[in-house]
């Protein structure tokens, strides 16, 4: 049975954009690999590219300047986040 809180929720799939086909890879690399942060001090400070490197050659995924850029893109994204939280909250 389909929970009805996901209907309405903000991260319900009503409210995520479709991907585009030329961003699967990197997409499905960002999936597996968005836990696998370096942490220092109090806070990330970036993602664990022995870990990305390692997952992508297990999904057989070509860790292309164009993928890699994506990840980082969305590496930054993610730091900013993180760094904007962490301000909020002193």
């Amino acid at each position: 049975m389909k929970d009805p809180a996901c209907s309405t929720c903000e991260y319900g799939p009503q409210n995520m954009p479709a991907v585009r086909p030329e961003n699967m890879e990197a997409l499905e690399l960002w999936v597996d690999v968005s836990t696998q942060w370096r942490g220092a001090g109090m806070g990330i400070v970036g993602l664990d590219y022995r870990e990305v490197r390692t997952r992508a050659a297990e999904l057989d995924i070509d860790l292309s300047e164009c993928v890699w850029g994506k990840i980082r893109k969305l590496e930054r994204i993610e730091l900013k986040k993180q760094n904007k939280t962490m301000n909020e909250h002193e």
